[in-house]
């Protein structure tokens, strides 16, 4: 009991999972489930985008740039989405017991 890693916490310890209503609901889970796969998506299309624009000819870093910019842009909607979902009480067990740390989800 005294050598348990707290980073290795059951979902059934945590209060915040517990108190969600849609915690059951398969919809639910799988709506906040594609959120946050979107976001993710989004987030290595940002990171394509950076490096190709890093990458290019002087000739082509003005179109690289503006498509770094249109992902940046889509990225932070689908973070606002993910967001927004959090801030609803919507997240459930999903959102709430997941570690950002091990994820690449959070900042550090």
């Amino acid at each position: 009991m005294f050598f348990r890693s707290r980073r290795h916490r059951s979902p059934r310890d945590n209060p915040r999972a517990a108190e969600h209503s849609d915690a059951g609901n398969p919809e639910a889970t799988l709506r906040q489930t594609q959120q946050l796969q979107h976001w993710r998506r989004s987030a290595q299309r940002v990171t394509r985008a950076w490096n190709a624009w890093l990458a290019a000819e002087p000739r082509d870093r003005a179109i690289r740039y503006r498509v770094l910019m249109g992902a940046l842009a889509d990225e932070e909607k689908a973070a606002a989405e993910v967001e927004r979902m959090i801030d609803l009480g919507d997240a459930g067990p999903c959102v709430a017991t997941t570690d950002p740390g091990r994820t690449g989800l959070g900042a550090r």
